[in-house]
């Protein structure tokens, strides 16, 4: 059964107050469809293949002013979230489409980048970088048509307002239809076409004002053709195949085509088509794509724009301004947003992937031996946080990889801080890497200080006197949290315990202590052997300890009052029984007051579960529950789940159910009847009341209540949640 979106039709509006935000409660409907399985070139075919992966979601009816920025910023932030695609966008034509959070998850970074599927971001980075390692660019083919001109518009048919470019920020200046896309330029002097992302504002129906930092390839480009006194040639794009967005946000050497390194990671040359305004190469399956000519006569205030270190750093001013020539798009386009947040973002999440593996082969390729790992932190946009290990070969090799690493092009830009710290930390992990700082570096000795480092006007810390003489430099700490060479040998061993395999007693043992290297690399303790009689005595120890005969039926339940997933919030358990013993027995929790802000407040929760006999049960209850998601409103004057498993004549037999008093879903009364009662909301919410999942195989049984369960893009909420489940003794008679 489901409730349709129009008779949950409100329109009370808020701004945003918490982390989960409150928006206007427009109605924004959320669709299940079947998906198909295609190849990963191409924009069309790649969404195919994430739909299959369960990590799509479409979304219909969001707004653009608001609606989609606002849940954008909810799905950026939340690790291995779904991306969204938005259509029937209030006041533009309804099969216009916007994708936001294409790379917020790993797996689709892999799969858009060719790699294995199931991997940790680290796995990936190394993946790549060992891919990527000797690739030759393959030159992009010329072709004489494709999709993206499918709708041509030139001169005074050109209007850039028909497209849903979203308000990202509430501060933003304009709207920025160009943040998931890329600029095409050609070098005057050599013919090098460079493909770069840099964020493109819409001023009018025919000019896009365009910021590009300085020092990027791009702006060298733009620049030389001003020096001449001579409009400069672009093209945009602003959606196109990922991989080729990806090439246009990543430091690509100097001199070599995106578009070819796209043809040598693939295998196969990227398709393109001659621009016939500015015979610059754009994409055959580009889904919007412009030509015009910018030049240094015309400029227009661009921003202020929310970037990537999560201030409005540059503010505006008068930036330079493409006068669009030429418009193609293919039919039922999809923009492609990609906007910068407070980080760890989105941005962050796939620029540390493919920053750390660069860095560390520039590293690498100016001859620094054994460095073995390195990891630019999404927590300083991939940029301002870089760390580097390596196993110390000689006095002074921590100091050469502090400073290489902090001026090699994947580390140059618009950084902060470096440090190198020993192998035996893992410099993916932020409280591994600030232990190492905090007990192997010594402030007096083990920092140096570069000054005048290459940065942007995006910068919040540049001073404002040294802005207005256009000084945008700053400078990098460089720390050192190696133990010192000269004395490695004799630095006190570390305390910590760690078990680098436990094996069953059949197999060996081993305990090591806090990673330990032999002690001519200077890596600390040596290894703590345990004679294999004693290891296998310990072992055998451990995995029987506490271990009796199974009973004839064994048990198992949990209850929990509110279990929740949510961006910033992260996890929240709340009134949790634990999981039940396999014996059985009995567990119990209670709450008089919950109080989430922002998100939930509940009174007078019980939860319980219990295993005996031939009968395994548990419920939840609360009263008076009030629930926000999104600026949705969910309230009950009670709510109640149950579940019950048991066996009888050896078979199990399983049942579950929910209560709901007083049930009003954004301001709409809601009778509970059937069990898994649907309700979509705006910006993709989905509500399930009275939620029952309930199977049994052979001599098992298992049931699940949920009273509510509710999910939005990033955000999951379980209240009064009630699991049972039971395994029968089919030898006992009444069993």
């Amino acid at each position: 059964m489901a409730v349709t979106a129009a008779a949950l039709a409100s329109s009370d509006c808020s701004s945003r107050g918490s982390p989960l935000g409150k928006y206007p409660s427009r109605m924004a409907v959320t669709l299940e469809r079947q998906s198909t399985t295609g190849q990963t070139t191409g924009l069309r075919a790649w969404l195919d293949e994430i739909e299959q992966m369960g990590q799509l979601r479409r979304v219909h009816g969001a707004n653009a002013e608001e609606d989609i920025g606002a849940a954008t910023d909810v799905l950026q932030h939340a690790a291995e979230s779904p991306a969204a695609l938005f259509d029937q966008i209030p006041g533009y034509d309804p099969s216009f489409r916007v994708l936001v959070n294409g790379f917020g998850a790993t797996d689709r970074i892999a799969l858009t980048l060719g790699l294995s599927l199931g991997l940790s971001r680290v796995e990936v980075s190394d993946a790549w970088r060992k891919k990527i390692r000797g690739m030759q660019p393959l030159p992009a083919v010329e072709v004489s048509d494709g999709p993206v001109f499918e709708n041509v518009r030139r001169g005074d048919d050109i209007d850039m307002t028909i497209f849903p470019a979203p308000r990202w920020h509430p501060g933003d200046g304009g709207r920025y239809i160009g943040t998931g896309s890329f600029d095409i330029t050609r070098d005057p002097d050599d013919g090098w076409v460079n493909v770069g992302t840099y964020r493109v504002m819409v001023h009018d129906a025919r000019r896009l004002g365009y910021y590009i930092s300085p020092g990027k390839h791009g702006r060298l480009h733009r620049q030389k053709y001003f020096d001449r006194g001579q409009k400069c040639p672009v093209a945009m794009v602003f959606g196109s195949d990922p991989l080729q967005f990806l090439a246009g946000c990543t430091e690509v050497p100097y001199g070599v085509s995106e578009f070819d390194w796209v043809g040598g990671v693939r295998g196969a040359p990227v398709q393109v088509v001659k621009g016939p305004i500015t015979g610059l190469p754009i994409p055959t399956d580009a889904e919007i794509a412009v030509e015009g000519f910018a030049t240094d006569q015309e400029t227009l205030v661009e921003g202020p724009f929310g970037e990537w270190m999560g201030y409005y750093g540059s503010g505006s001013r008068h930036e330079p301004v493409l006068q669009v020539e030429a418009l193609y798009y293919r039919d039922q386009p999809i923009l492609v947003g990609s906007p910068p947040g407070q980080p760890p973002d989105e941005q962050a999440r796939y620029r540390a992937i493919l920053r750390s593996a660069l860095l560390r082969d520039e590293i690498e390729k100016v001859a620094i031996p054994d460095v073995t790992g390195v990891w630019c932190h999404e927590v300083g946009g991939s940029r301002l946080f870089n760390v580097v290990s390596i196993k110390q070969r000689y006095p002074g090799h921590a100091r050469q990889v502090l400073h290489a690493a902090s001026q090699v092009r994947a580390g140059a830009y618009a950084g902060r801080y470096v440090i190198v710290v020993d192998e035996d930390i893992d410099p993916s992990n932020l409280e591994e890497v600030l232990w190492a700082v905090c007990t192997r570096s010594d402030p007096a000795t083990s920092i140096d200080i570069v000054h005048r480092a290459w940065s942007t006007p995006l910068d919040p810390r540049i001073p404002p006197e040294r802005r207005q003489v256009a000084d945008f430099t700053n400078s990098r700490g460089l720390i050192d949290a190696t133990r010192p060479w000269e004395w490695c040998d004799q630095y006190a061993g570390g305390t910590c315990l760690r078990k680098n395999y436990v094996s069953r007693p059949s197999e060996s043992f081993r305990l090591r202590v806090c990673r330990p290297r032999p002690r001519l690399d200077c890596g600390g303790v040596n290894v703590r052997r345990i004679p294999r009689a004693i290891a296998a005595f310990a072992l055998a120890a451990l995995w029987t300890a506490g271990v009796s005969a199974a009973p004839a039926t064994s048990f198992s339940g949990q209850a929990t009052l509110v279990n929740a997933s949510v961006p910033l919030l992260g996890k929240i358990v709340v009134g949790d029984t634990g999981p039940l013993p396999a014996s059985g027995g009995n567990l119990n929790n209670s709450v008089a007051v919950i109080d989430l802000p922002g998100l939930l407040t509940a009174e007078v929760g019980q939860s319980s579960a219990s295993g005996q006999g031939n009968h395994s049960s548990s419920s939840a209850s609360l009263t008076d529950v009030a629930l926000t998601v999104l600026g949705i409103s969910i309230t009950a004057t009670a709510v109640q789940s149950q579940a019950e498993a048991r066996c009888q004549a050896g078979q199990p037999q399983v049942s579950g159910s929910s209560q709901l008093a007083g049930l009003v879903i954004n301001g709409q009364s809601i009778a509970v009847a059937a069990p898994n009662l649907t309700v979509a909301l705006p910006l993709g919410i989905t509500v399930v009341v009275n939620e029952q999942k309930s199977s049994t195989s052979g001599a098992s049984g298992e049931s699940t209540a949920n009273a509510l369960h509710v999910t939005a893009l990033g955000i999951e909420v379980v209240v009064a949640s009630s699991h049972a489940d039971i395994t029968c003794d089919k030898g006992k008679p009444g069993a």
